[in-house]
C-alpha cells in the first residue's frame, strides 16, 4: 500500500499540535486542506486518526438572533466527556450577537463563566 509521505508528516504536525488549525499556520497551510488530507490518510490506513466533535450551542454555527434552541450544560459537558474520554478534542462555538456580546438566554453559556 502506498501512503504519501507528506501525509505522515502533516498527521505529524496535527498530533504535536492536537489542533488542525496550529498545524496548518505551522506548514504554511490552511486548515480545510490539513483536515482534507487528514481525511485521506484515515481512508488509506482504514483507521480513524483523529476524533473530531464540533458543537454548537444552538442549532447554527453562526449567529442567529430567532435561534433560541440552547443545549443544557449537562448535554454539552456530556459530549465534552464523552468527546476527551476518547482523546478527541472539542471545539464548542458559542456565538456571540451582532454586537459582540453573549445572548443571556444561553443559559448553557453562562454555566461556563
Amino acid at each position: 500500500m502506498y501512503v504519501d509521505w507528506e501525509y505522515y508528516k502533516i498527521f505529524y504536525y496535527v498530533a504535536k499540535y492536537r489542533n488542525f488549525t496550529k498545524a496548518a499556520r505551522v506548514l504554511g497551510s490552511n486548515q480545510p486542506n490539513i483536515t482534507h488530507t487528514m481525511n485521506k490518510l484515515e481512508d488509506q490506513l482504514h483507521c480513524v486518526l483523529f476524533i473530531r466533535s464540533n458543537r454548537a450551542l444552538n442549532d447554527h454555527w453562526g449567529y442567529c438572533e430567532s435561534d433560541k434552541n440552547y443545549k443544557s450544560a449537562a448535554l454539552v459537558i456530556k459530549k465534552l466527556v464523552e468527546c476527551v474520554s476518547k482523546g478527541g478534542n472539542m471545539i464548542l462555538n458559542v456565538g456571540p450577537d451582532a454586537r459582540g456580546n453573549f445572548p443571556e438566554t444561553a443559559s448553557c453559556a453562562s454555566s461556563f463563566r
